[in-house]
């Protein structure tokens, strides 16, 4: 897909590297439940964020949960760092050199608000997945809102 982020042997290197499945977290009830784990590839990525887009993730993390977690529980950590990771593909150096940190973390909050407006967060990488689906949340994807 097309995009200014990350760098192609990034890309070449997570698909080297693949994807791990694991065990899932507190399924007790089925020793058969496995999920894919992307881990090291999202390690990859975050390797490739530069200092004033690593602010902006922050600044954005500290405000959504000061604010939003009550709000929107749904809204976890992972679903911004996807939201996130979205974002980067459309912004080159020269905006992350140009944007004072103020407007970068304005546009990525806007990022979040559309994304929730939709109800549709993307897997970073399987798109055809939504995190915010019910096969993801269960019954709390009533929770998400939608336009």
């Amino acid at each position: 897909r097309p995009r200014s982020w990350p760098g192609q042997e990034v890309v070449d290197r997570i698909l080297r590297v693949g994807c791990d499945v694991v065990p899932k977290a507190g399924s007790d009830q089925d020793s058969l439940d496995w999920r894919l784990s992307f881990s090291q590839a999202e390690r990859a990525l975050s390797g490739q964020v530069g200092e004033k887009a690593r602010m902006t993730y922050l600044a954005v993390k500290i405000f959504l949960k000061m604010n939003m977690k009550n709000i929107c529980p749904f809204l976890k950590t992972y679903h911004l760092k996807t939201i996130f990771f979205h974002h980067m593909e459309s912004k080159t150096e020269a905006y992350w050199q140009d944007t004072d940190l103020e407007n970068t973390s304005k546009e990525l909050l806007e990022a979040v608000s559309r994304t929730m407006r939709i109800g549709h967060c993307p897997h970073y990488l399987i798109p055809s997945i939504n995190l915010w689906g019910e096969q993801i949340l269960g019954e709390d994807a009533k929770k998400v809102p939608r336009q």
